[in-house]
């Protein structure tokens, strides 16, 4: 990890320790269907893996281009740390009848203990009726952009 050298100061800064500095990342790019109507076994969507915290605020950051719902219901974005419920990030909700879904941008701040900590972000809808989704590709012309979990110092 590169150490940035102050200027007239002479001191020296590790950016790990800056707010904005990315400690995980991890995406996907294709069509993630939402499989489960339980908040308690919500669909594992996407996850960076282990990271390892020092116990500092750091914030969460969701993205996804497009989120169906189920059709007239709704699809919430959840946060898991192993089997438990960190929160939920975001609803999206459906007209009686209708599956307009929207892109989901969400933040979450929390204080993770020192250590190494594995983080998914799941969903879950109020029924499978419609194939409620995350939608997600790799990019360009008329494509949609990946769906992304990144972890930030706060």
């Amino acid at each position: 990890m590169p150490i940035i050298s102050g200027g007239g100061g002479g001191g020296t800064v590790n950016p790990a320790t800056l707010a904005g500095y990315e400690i995980g990342y991890a995406q996907i790019t294709s069509n993630a269907n939402i499989t489960d109507t339980s908040e308690a076994t919500a669909t594992a969507l996407i996850s960076p893996g282990a990271i390892t915290f020092d116990g500092s605020a750091v914030y969460v950051e969701v993205f996804a281009y497009l989120v169906l719902p189920s059709t007239g219901g709704f699809a919430v974005l959840t946060l898991f740390e192993g089997a438990t419920e960190i929160t939920r990030l975001a609803n999206t909700n459906a007209a009686s009848g209708a599956q307009p879904g929207g892109p989901v941008c969400a933040r979450y701040k929390f204080s993770p203990t020192a250590g190494a900590h594995t983080y998914t972000v799941c969903a879950f809808a109020q029924t499978t009726t419609g194939t409620p989704k995350i939608m997600a590709g790799s990019g360009g012309t008329g494509g949609a952009p990946p769906a992304y979990v990144r972890f930030v110092k706060a």
